[in-house]
């Protein structure tokens, strides 16, 4: 047992050894001295690196090795090469960059052995520079006069900028899943092969350097280059034998199936990719849509595909650089306290302890170099609670604890004149067994059990630095429970803020909020909140809550200072580490979280004033993602433990930090036994009642634009600044003097078809051609869609030969002449795939003629200009229609006529409307009015005729009104037509199973009101229960409930029809909810409709959130009929439909558990009216004392004044004394 708590030691653990063991202990020799020594001691390890992988391209199994062993080589080089940048100061911004990025990648989980490869290659080209260890004086000249350091600086800093970016583009690499890298292996295995070739330029440009300055050579180990020419190709052999199984397996589908975009293409081959991955489809899509696994799969991995690999890693560097800053500051930490420590590694075990209340007591007990953690906290207990420590205490009271910290200044631990005196005996009341558990917790940091003296040394140095060893066990003891409960309760007020502004929010931004809330992170939030134990007690040691307060505050600065430093992005585990500093996970997971949604929270605020993009959240959502999934390592590494000394692992985690990870462990929510907990007392973030009574505003914070990621969005151009589809400069209609190629053109790619359509390829199509020289020609274009680039030739006779770029890749060839009389560009053209187009091409077996033809008409013209067919059957009508319609067209807009404002405002609506309806059909989604064969080419025709500019903006109107304006709900689909529900969602009351997961529910869209269906074992019929919601349904809504109040209403229209008594609602066991008594007799008789006052019958609708009896007649609800002013009910409110008045069996009735479902639920019911009316009586009774008490007190003070009056009168009116 005690070999686990050597051998199993946390990752920080293995970073901070990693930096300690790295770090360079220069000896009083000198720094030159001492890297000759270091040199020759650890020569073999650094000449094996100085050859790279260059000897190795023949064996697999000595790559492996090589890869394997980079870690220990690594720590010898950058120890060799910290010295020498002592001796050469200008190596120093390479070596810290080399330093930084390899260190970086020593804390990931698990690292890409052709990442590793690849990084061997830096070491290699890194190793050269211990060349310099023949040079003692950087500053002596060299044969030609110059100086070393002059020499190679700006050498240097190219180095250190190629170091980092190779870090930075290894770090997007590994971000991305096993099966998207997999994807484009070859476009990722070149960009980093690129990366090889530059390393191997920078080598051998050193060899150049120093051997001009020293005028020798190189080391035999140096002098030998690779044998190879090209290094790109070296590379790609080393990660072609450095490929895992699955890889192998992937690449082998690839070839048999035809490629990438094969596989993606058909669901089988897909299902089969996503199957040897490893993965699942579900994973994979990243959604919970039920049976749209394969279409969210295909989605996200053609995303991936179609990434640009450049731009993905030039964004990437400003977050690596982010990163490498923080892990800058965290090693110069981390070798400031190695340089304390050192100077008392040689003595005794107990001497290498900082503190010496704890040194005395290592040394009294006897232990080496670890203890069991309760055995330590028990003797820590009897050494404070001695009656010697304690008279000690009462004599000089407690001298701050001489610890020596990376911000003390002496080496020798003494106490120096300055060393402040306070009283902490206050402490040792929570020094006891009571707390042994947190304070074990505390300092037992990797959680196997033993504490090891590393462990008590961070635990005395940690922050804050200037507490004692008293008030620190204090703290750990019971006040780090009251900073977890604090949290806890601000978390929950953080999330209670933004649910309550989802109806403040602009509603482009609703889907997105809703999507950001109902994201699986936050249930894996609120598993841990509810598994928490919240401190008992409220009332608080003064002194204990001093520390509480100082501790918050520090820590809330650092994480902030830190989160700042990364712009809140936590885009890895390690990401995370950076940010929180070595330590285990839960000692910072609540301020963490508490930041992070503080940050969010700011967004979402202003997301109530201003339409915010749509990714927006999403990466916030990605640092929450992170945050759980280092949670998650922390739970499989303390199961791991638990399990090898036989505890109990659920036991245990409901101990462990109060029970924080128990529920989280065992996925309670998960289970039939835990939906029904969540059916009970779900939401727990809308049920929270907070401590506080104050809002969040002033820890929110203003909501200002720089909070945001990727800004708020331009109303005018809805999004389009994310795609910058329009040409660097203006186009210029104008027709050149010269009548030459230049300048500006409009028109099509036509393609003509057997069944005599014509259909314009790329719609209207704008050019500019930008130059001619020496026959070559150049431009770029646009359409609606998408950029061009253009580049070909022309010859003699202006015959031309160009290719057309799309922006998605794909090539159109293009063949034929330029007129320049006529002022026109006339031929034909071929289609040539883009390898990463994903779309697919219409069927071509019908073409039979591809021509093209561009004119200098503007593009707001062009709906006029006729089609080649039409100027073949008849030029001169085709001229003349033309002429007529442009003349017209220009002289209404020049005029600015009412009339042509009119027609043009009707055309963008129609456009608008009908490409809405196109979009609505391609995603799949309900309701969805299918565009008829006129509507298509009408919508053809907007596309092929309108300005590209107005067409784009149309489009894009279009695209955000029904995906931002349009209620999305997510993840739930019709069980009739199986289209993705928009608007509104019908739930079926009959078919829930109360407790059941939400997805196993009846969903309907409005299209299917009345369709049957059978799904998930329910055979629905349109004559159940239903009710109707017109926004984002979450789990506080607690959609069972209103089975209750449907029931209710059944009673009441049933008593309407037959106008029978109250005791005819008691027969049928129908039930009321909340204030939802059943009516009496003399208001069933007037039962109508509140919005057109009508009577109501069957089918018909009732409110679930206004008071009883506010039915709505099916006609006002078909028709949207608003009710009146002064009534309560709007139009959003959840409506339940009521078929029939027959009684229903529900789906989870068995047995008679129906009837003892809603006897439970009358029982709970009456029980809460009984406690609120004990509430009441008690509220009256309490204010009927204090009346009483008052009163009381008033006739005191009543009689008493009356007796003071008495005394006086009887004073004045007694028998007067007579003289003698």
């Amino acid at each position: 047992m005690q070999s686990l708590s050597i051998g199993d030691v946390s990752k920080s653990e293995r970073l901070y050894d990693g930096a300690a063991e790295s770090t360079t202990d220069v000896p009083k020799s000198g720094p030159f001295e001492f890297v000759k020594t270091f040199f020759e001691e650890n020569q073999e390890t650094i000449k094996s690196t100085a050859t790279g992988l260059a000897s190795l391209t023949s064996e697999g199994r000595s790559i492996e090795s090589a890869v394997s062993s980079f870690a220990e080589t690594a720590k010898v080089v950058i120890k060799g090469l910290d010295a020498l940048a002592q001796v050469h100061p200008a190596i120093g911004v390479a070596v810290i960059a080399f330093k930084l990025v390899v260190t970086f990648d020593m804390t990931r989980r698990e690292n890409n052995k052709k990442v590793l490869a690849l990084k061997i290659e830096m070491q290699d080209m890194m190793a050269v520079l211990f060349e310099l260890r023949h040079i003692r004086d950087p500053m002596e000249e060299s044969p030609d006069g110059s100086r070393l350091g002059a020499r190679i600086q700006t050498l240097m800093d190219k180095i250190a900028n190629d170091v980092k970016d190779a870090g930075s583009a290894c770090d997007a690499y590994l971000k991305k899943s096993f099966l998207a890298r997999t994807l484009k292996s070859k476009i990722y295995e070149n960009r980093l092969a690129d990366y090889g070739t530059t390393f191997e330029d920078n080598k051998t440009e050193l060899h150049r350097v120093l051997s001009m300055h020293t005028a020798r050579g190189v080391d035999a180990a140096n002098e030998k280059l690779s044998s190879m020419d090209n290094k790109v190709d070296q590379l790609l052999q080393i990660f072609r034998k450095l490929d895992s199984p699955r890889e192998k397996e992937i690449q082998r589908l690839f070839d048999e199936s035809g490629g990438v975009k094969a596989c993606l293409e058909s669901d089988i081959l897909l299902e089969s990719l996503v199957l040897k991955s490893g993965e699942t489809l579900s994973s994979v899509g990243g959604s919970t849509r039920r049976g749209e696994d394969i279409g969210n799969a295909r989605k996200v991995l053609l995303k991936e595909w179609q990434e640009d690999v450049g731009e993905m890693f030039k964004k990437n560097i400003i977050v690596f650089e982010r990163k490498l800053d923080v892990q800058s500051k965290q090693l110069v930490a981390i070798q400031e306290s190695n340089e304390r420590i050192v100077t008392i590694l040689s003595s005794g075990l107990h001497e290498r302890i900082l503190n010496i209340d704890l040194r005395t007591i290592w040394k009294e007990m006897g232990w080496k170099g670890s203890v069991k953690a309760r055995h330590f906290v028990l003797a820590l207990h009897d050494y404070y609670s001695d009656e010697s420590f304690l008279r000690g205490q009462e004599s000089h009271i407690s001298l701050r604890d001489p610890v020596e910290t990376p911000l003390d200044s002496t080496l020798d631990g003494s106490i120096t004149s300055t060393t402040p005196i306070i009283d902490d005996r206050w402490a040792l009341t929570y020094v006891n067994v009571t707390h042994v558990q947190p304070i074990i917790e505390a300092i037992d940091d990797d959680g196997t059990g033993f504490v090891s003296i590393k462990e008590v040394n961070t635990f005395v140095t940690s922050y804050p630095p200037d507490w004692t060893l008293l008030q620190r066990l204090a703290y750990w003891a019971a006040g780090w429970h009251i900073t977890i409960s604090s949290y806890k309760d601000k978390i929950y007020r953080q999330v209670q803020t933004i649910f309550k502004s989802l109806d403040r929010l602009v509603p482009a931004n609703r889907n997105i909020v809703c999507a950001y809330l109902k994201d699986g992170s936050f249930v894996r939030l609120e598993h841990i909140l509810r598994s928490t134990k919240s401190v008992e007690t409220t009332s608080h040691d003064p002194e204990l809550a001093k520390l509480i307060e100082t501790y918050e505050k520090t820590e809330e600065e650092r994480l902030c200072r830190n989160l700042d430093s990364v712009a809140y992005e936590l885009d890895s585990i390690e990401t995370v580490g950076l940010v929180t500093g070595p330590g285990r996970i839960e000692r910072y997971l609540f301020p963490l979280i508490y930041l992070l949604l503080k940050r969010d929270l700011r967004i979402i605020m202003l997301a109530c004033k201003s339409v915010i993009h749509e990714e927006e959240l999403a990466i916030r959502l990605s640092s929450l993602y992170s945050v759980f999934c280092a949670v998650d390592e922390r739970i499989e590494r303390m199961t791991d433990i638990y399990k090898q000394v036989h505890a109990d692992v659920s036991t245990t985690l409901g101990i462990f930090v109060f029970g924080m990870f128990r529920l989280y462990y065992e996925k309670v929510f998960d289970t039939p036994e835990g939906l029904r907990i969540l059916a009970r007392d779900n939401n727990s973030f809308l049920r929270w009642i907070s401590n506080e009574d104050e809002t969040l505003q002033d820890e929110i914070g203003p909501t200002l634009t720089p909070g945001l990621r990727l800004g708020p969005v331009d109303l005018v151009v809805l999004e389009l600044g994310a795609r910058p589809l329009d040409p660097p400069s203006p186009y210029n209609a104008e027709i050149p003097q010269d009548l030459s190629l230049l300048g500006y053109w409009s028109g099509h790619f036509w393609t003509a078809r057997e069944d005599g359509l014509e259909e314009s390829y790329l719609d209207l199509v704008e050019l500019r051609i930008e130059t001619v020289s020496d026959r070559k020609i150049a431009g770029v274009g646009q359409t609606w869609s998408r950029l061009l680039t253009i580049d070909g030739t022309i010859g003699e006779d202006n015959d031309m030969v160009f290719s057309v770029v799309c922006s998605n890749g794909r090539t159109l060839l293009c063949t034929g002449g330029f007129d320049p009389i006529r002022q026109r560009i006339q031929g034909s053209w071929t289609d040539t795939p883009a390898t990463s187009d994903p779309d697919s091409e219409s069927d071509d077996s019908q073409v039979v003629n591809r021509t093209i033809l561009f004119l200098r008409t503007p593009s707001r013209l062009h709906r006029f200009v006729y089609t080649p067919t039409d100027f073949t059957k008849n030029p001169a009508r085709s001229r003349w229609a033309f002429a007529c319609n442009a003349i017209l067209h220009e002289t209404r807009r020049n005029s600015w006529s009412w009339m042509h404002f009119k027609i043009h405002i009707d055309e963008l609506r129609r456009f608008v409307a009908l490409q809405s309806r196109s979009h609505l059909r391609d995603a799949n989604v309900t309701p969805n009015k299918e565009l008829s064969a006129e509507e298509v080419q009408e919508l053809q025709t907007f596309r092929r005729h309108f300005d590209v500019r107005v067409a784009r903006l149309c489009v894009e109107l279009a695209r955000f009104q029904t995906h931002r304006l349009m209620v999305d709900h997510l993840e739930f689909m019709c069980d009739s037509c199986r289209r993705d529900i928009y608007e509104t969602r019908i739930i079926c009351l009959v078919c829930m199973k109360k407790g059941s997961n939400s997805k196993d529910n009846v969903d309907l869209c409005r299209e299917c009101l009345t369709m049957s269906t059978n799904q998930n074992g329910n055979n629905h019929n349109p004559s159940h229960s239903m009710i109707k919601y017109e926004r984002i349904v979450f789990d506080y809504d607690e959609v069972w409930s209103s089975r209750t109040i449907a029931a209710a209403a059944k009673v009441t229209l049933r008593s309407a029809e037959e106008n029978t008594t109250t005791q005819g609602v008691a027969d049928e066991g129908a039930f009321a909810h909340g204030d939802r008594s059943v009516p009496d007799s003399d208001h069933v008789s007037a039962l109508l409709c509140i919005c057109c006052s009508t009577p109501v019958t069957t089918p018909c609708w009732v409110c679930r959130t206004c008071p009883p009896d506010t039915f709505v007649c099916s006609a006002c609800e078909a028709q949207r009929v608003a009710p009146p002013k002064d009534h309560i009910h709007e139009l959003s409110d959840p409506l339940i439909r009521i078929s029939t008045t027959d009684p229903e069996p529900l789906a989870d009735d068995a047995g008679g558990l129906g009837i003892e479902t809603r006897l439970a639920g009358l029982e709970a019911k009456l029980d809460e009216r009984t406690n609120e009316l004990r509430m009441q009586v008690n509220q009256l009774e309490t204010k009927v004392n204090e009346r009483f008490v008052q009163l009381e007190s008033r006739i005191q003070e009543q009689f008493a004044t009356l007796e003071s009056l008495l005394r006086q009168v009887v004073a004045q009116t007694g028998p007067q004394s007579t003289p003698s």
